[in-house]
């Protein structure tokens, strides 16, 4: 779905825009409620995103980010906004069946 047009991508959310360098504030609460308001637009949209928390024995480029995507996409200030917004959080199953998908 994420080329055909059906849904529209925002892959915004990520705190390394430049190789190794991480800037923590493009995953924090303020940065994405500004991205909810200017690309969540009426229709399906996959917001990208990593969440997760740190693994011992594991070591990747973009681990500890995971951590501040997790606790900006649970945090209060951003739920408001997503319902002030009218945004409904949903999964690709509910996508329209008539598209194909089960």
């Amino acid at each position: 779905l994420r080329d055909d047009g059906r849904v529209r991508f925002v892959g915004d959310f990520y705190a390394q825009w430049e190789w190794g360098v991480t800037e923590l504030d493009k995953v924090g609460t303020a940065f994405l409620k500004q991205l909810l308001r200017d690309k969540v637009l009426a229709g399906w949209t996959e917001l990208s995103c990593h969440p997760g928390y740190r693994s011992a024995g594991y070591d990747a480029m973009y681990d500890s980010e995971r951590e501040v995507e997790l606790r900006t996409l649970t945090d209060a200030e951003v739920r408001r906004t997503v319902d002030e917004l009218g945004i409904e959080l949903v999964s690709f199953r509910g996508f329209p069946s008539t598209t194909g998908w089960p």
